[in-house]
């Protein structure tokens, strides 16, 4: 092999292919003997922007899978307006804003084909996971402590050619797809809400946080309130320092108002404060509510 070594190598158990081969590194040098670093800096956000354009020009084909999806998830009422907005708008206009919303933010064009990513998913759930899983069961089994060297070899060996496939087979794609989403949904909470200062992390669950306890608990209240109209209604109206009282005073809120003694009642109440009093409470409220 040109420039010396194995193609592939291990590191903390995890095998990765080389590309440090002397004919690439030589080559490369080649190209860019004579560029500044400038030059480099601005042909890389050249090609990057090309990227984008040409991924942002194919999200009408990629996306007419991807809004079946969507329209299957939304409630009778919400369809009928969908599709209605959607005939008006223009087709093409809204694939582009449900696939890529933000297109001056390149993360927003990884992983962004819902249908492939779950099709993906679905195998390595079925075949993937289980194939590995199976690889190591079957050496764990081996007494290691009267195992032979030959033995203990063929383990090593069969194991590590597994994990190689693992990664070189689809679950390099169905981890990038969580890290991907994860930036992105940070991008847009940045984007739409910059002044609320949240990061993806908060929505996070596993994590132990009070504060983030209370946000569950306010969530958990919200379903109570979307379950009722009315309810729905008085959230989304009445003034945040009337609105502990008009609940308290609401027949169909005894159990709303008891949630909210069972619950951190002054976090609740600033929680609750704080998003009411904002500019854009009835958007982020009916968000909130139909999470």
């Amino acid at each position: 092999m040109v420039g010396g070594g194995p193609l592939f190598v291990t590191v903390n158990g995890y095998g990765y292919m080389r590309f440090d081969h002397q004919i690439i590194h030589d080559m490369n040098i080649e190209k860019i003997k004579d560029l500044s670093e400038e030059e480099i800096e601005a042909e890389d956000f050249k090609m990057m922007r090309k990227y984008s354009a040409d991924a942002y020009a194919r999200v009408s084909t990629m996306a007419v899978s991807d809004v079946k999806i969507f329209q299957e998830e939304l409630k009778p009422e919400d369809r009928k307006l969908f599709d209605d907005w959607y005939e008006k708008s223009g087709r093409e206009e809204i694939d582009g804003i449900l696939t890529i919303p933000y297109p001056d933010f390149p993360t927003f064009i990884a992983f962004n084909h819902t249908t492939w990513n779950n099709k993906i998913l679905k195998r390595w759930f079925e075949y993937t996971k289980p194939r590995l899983e199976n690889v190591a069961k079957k050496w764990k089994e081996i007494n290691i402590s009267n195992a032979s060297n030959q033995t203990l070899l063929d383990g090593i060996t069969e194991m590590g050619i597994e994990e190689g496939n693992y990664w070189s087979d689809d679950s390099s794609h169905t981890f990038g797809v969580a890290k991907s989403t994860d930036d992105q949904f940070n991008t847009f909470l940045k984007t739409v809400l910059p002044d609320h200062n949240f990061t993806s992390g908060q929505f996070l669950s596993g994590i132990d946080s009070k504060s983030m306890q209370a946000n569950a608990d306010l969530f958990e209240i919200a379903k109570l309130i979307r379950g009722n109209d009315e309810l729905e209604y008085l959230v989304l109206t009445v003034p945040a320092p009337f609105l502990m009282e008009a609940l308290q005073k609401n027949e169909k809120a005894k159990e709303v108002n008891s949630a909210l003694i069972i619950c951190s009642v002054f976090t609740v109440i600033k929680v609750i404060a704080l998003t009411l009093s904002n500019p854009l409470r009835k958007r982020i409220h009916q968000a909130y509510l139909h999470h």
